[in-house]
């Protein structure tokens, strides 16, 4: 049922645009009981009590979650960000449902298809996560500077008035990363080169168990074309720099998470980060691994459609590298990603 004119209401612009996402949104609700439109704003009664608020503004969907929470006061999840399409509509609202059932707990009745629900996690118990080490600090960008340019002497030019623009609120900071084009003449070799330092660095506490494996083991390395479409908007944006400044986040963000999961909820501009990134924040921030921190998945593929992973299990290894299946979930893992500002 559609009230107040339905998309009468709606500037001619974005007509179809409202219509699209009200299509999907039928495909992935059980049920819609009533649907009102205000201006470019749908407000889709799922169950009673239960809304769903999406904004259309241009490609980009704003979605909010509202319902009565235990206090019977109405509570309202985090609007956050998602693209215009139909798997951006999907996540957005899978996401949106997880916020719900982490407030409402077991008395929360699915109200998506089966098709969406067994594909989501309940992710109520993500406050309890394991958190970063006590002596773990982002450095200034100053600092981050020094160090990356001692390890890469070619590291010359360096944007450093990008940090002016609007910080994304779901960062930590902002992290100097040199672009692997100016290590070596290919991913894989700088991923190498990288990875050696964090060796030598650490004073040989780091454990790469994918070399132990294969010593060719970076020719099995296939970069995500997301994240180097990603870092060449950045790098474009800082004027070709030698190295970019990115707003990132080193895992948290997304604990209780491993990279497949936190694909499906990434914010319109977030973007995993690979091995070499996170090698390079690594070697910027060494005190991020310690005893019972918080693991890291890189975007980047090894051999058959496997994840590689930063851990930390003892004192003895020290950071190692590891590689699993895309299903692997486990509570120690994080996925660090990157934002365009």
């Amino acid at each position: 049922m559609i009230t107040n004119g339905g998309v009468q209401c709606v500037p001619p612009k974005e007509r179809t645009k409202v219509k699209q996402v009200i299509k999907w949104c039928k495909k992935n609700f059980k049920e819609i009981k009533e649907i009102e439109i205000f201006y470019d704003e749908i407000n889709l009664l799922v169950s009673p009590g239960m809304t769903f608020e999406i904004v259309v503004e241009k490609d980009i969907a704003f979605i909010t979650g509202v319902f009565p929470s235990k206090s019977k006061d109405f509570f309202k999840t985090a609007t956050r960000e998602y693209s215009l399409t139909k798997e951006g509509i999907r996540r957005g609202l899978k996401e949106t449902v997880e916020a719900m059932k982490t407030e409402l707990g077991i008395g929360f009745n699915s109200i998506l298809r089966k098709g969406i629900e067994k594909e989501l996690f309940f992710e109520s118990d993500r406050s309890n996560s394991i958190k970063y080490p006590s002596g773990y600090e982002i450095k200034p960008i100053k600092e981050q500077i020094r160090i990356i340019q001692d390890f890469f002497p070619k590291v010359k030019t360096i944007d450093e008035d990008f940090i002016l623009r609007r910080f994304p609120y779901s960062a930590e900071s902002w992290f100097v990363v040199p672009r692997w084009q100016i290590v070596d003449k290919t991913y894989s070799k700088a991923v190498q080169v990288v990875m050696d330092f964090i060796k030598k660095k650490s004073r040989n506490k780091f454990y790469n168990w994918c070399e132990c494996q294969s010593k060719s083991w970076t020719k099995n390395i296939t970069r995500s074309k997301d994240t180097e479409e990603k870092l060449n908007i950045l790098a474009r944006q800082q004027k070709d720099s030698d190295a970019l400044i990115i707003p990132a986040q080193f895992g948290y963000y997304h604990r209780n998470r491993n990279l497949k999961r936190a694909s499906e909820v990434f914010l319109v501009d977030e973007f995993a980060l690979g091995i070499f990134e996170i090698g390079c924040m690594i070697l910027t921030h060494p005190k991020r691994f310690n005893d019972n921190c918080l693991w890291v998945d890189c975007a980047d593929e090894y051999e058959n459609k496997k994840v590689l992973c930063f851990t930390y299990r003892t004192k003895k290894f020290g950071i190692e590298l590891e590689n699993h299946s895309q299903d692997l979930f486990s509570k120690k893992i994080g996925v660090a990603t990157g934002f365009i500002p």
